[in-house]
């Protein structure tokens, strides 16, 4: 009885340091050749839901993610919004006629494909997914 329990005690830590390995935060990221290198958070924020039209002074495309993990992860942390009240936001701001829609991504390739083909845009992806042709955006 005294070996199993130590071997669940193995296999549960085990487990959580696999998922601490495997674990990656969403990064806000432009293309290499982007002069952004940092943004405030305050400032992230105003962009994302469309209350500003630059971000740093620099004029980008937003690239809203539709769905997912890495989508829900990156509005908690730095928009401090649920997907669904940032669709709201949108939707309300097209409706009035203040702002287009951000183009969408299915998913971190297709942010990351679309800033390979277009420098002038910005995205957020999971750190995993992050190529040499990126610059990962510090948040201040």
């Amino acid at each position: 009885m005294k070996d199993l329990m130590q071997i669940i005690k193995v296999n549960a830590i085990l487990m959580l340091l696999c998922n601490l390995v495997t674990w990656a935060e969403p990064v806000l990221v432009v293309s290499k050749q982007s002069p952004l290198n940092s943004v405030k958070q305050v400032e992230l924020q105003r962009y994302f839901c469309g209350k500003a039209k630059t971000i740093s002074g620099h004029k980008l495309n937003l690239i809203l993610q539709v769905q997912g993990k890495t989508h829900a992860d990156f509005l908690q942390s730095y928009i401090k919004r649920s997907p669904v009240k940032l669709s709201k936001t949108w939707k309300k701001l097209i409706f009035t006629g203040k702002a287009k829609m951000p183009k969408q991504a299915k998913n971190d390739g297709e942010v990351v494909a679309i800033l390979k083909s277009s420098p002038n845009h910005i995205g957020y992806i999971d750190e995993k997914s992050l190529t040499d042709e990126l610059k990962k955006i510090k948040i201040k």
